[in-house]
């Protein structure tokens, strides 16, 4: 899964690293993150801690893992706010997230849809038209018939003007 761009109601997982407040040109070298140091914020809500208190990356000191659950992602904008609690290691941060319905992995599945629909044959089987996959026998999708007038195409009907996918 790409992350690309963030799915609304998805699990969605980033990685930041928190500014050091000894030197705010270097990341904080094992930042220790407690209850109350991150929050999220959904569509301007109120601010609340994570259910997933962000962990240290082990195999990168200086990189934070962030696991928003769908939950957590159920909105258009997430602000997710970074606080050092005890206000002695790591600069504050602010990361905003804005959602989409869609990502970068449903346009393949859109795309091979389209190139399996275009690749075969089709045919009218009474009052249905069904598309096959280029192997001529793989069926990808059933469309009913419609008249002009809206109606339901009949058995051997020429005015079909109309299908909706079954």
């Amino acid at each position: 899964m790409t992350y690309v761009p963030a799915k609304i109601n998805t699990e969605y997982i980033f990685y930041v690293g928190l500014p050091s407040q000894a030197n705010a040109l270097t990341l904080q070298a094992n930042p220790t993150l407690s209850a109350g140091d991150v929050k999220r914020a959904i569509d301007d809500g109120a601010p609340v801690n994570l259910t997933t208190l962000p962990v240290v990356d082990g195999d990168f000191t200086k990189r934070v893992k962030v696991n928003l659950s769908s939950a957590e992602m159920n909105g258009d904008n997430i602000t997710v706010i970074f606080s050092d609690a005890a206000g002695d290691e790591w600069c504050d941060l602010i990361v905003n997230i804005q959602t989409a319905a869609s990502q970068i992995d449903d346009i393949q599945t859109d795309l091979t849809f389209l190139k399996d629909i275009e690749g075969g044959m089709w045919e009218r089987d009474g009052v249905q038209m069904i598309f096959y996959k280029s192997d001529n026998a793989t069926e990808v999708a059933r469309f009913n018939l419609f008249k002009f007038n809206g109606a339901a195409a009949q058995e051997k009907d020429d005015e079909v003007a109309k299908r909706e996918r079954v």
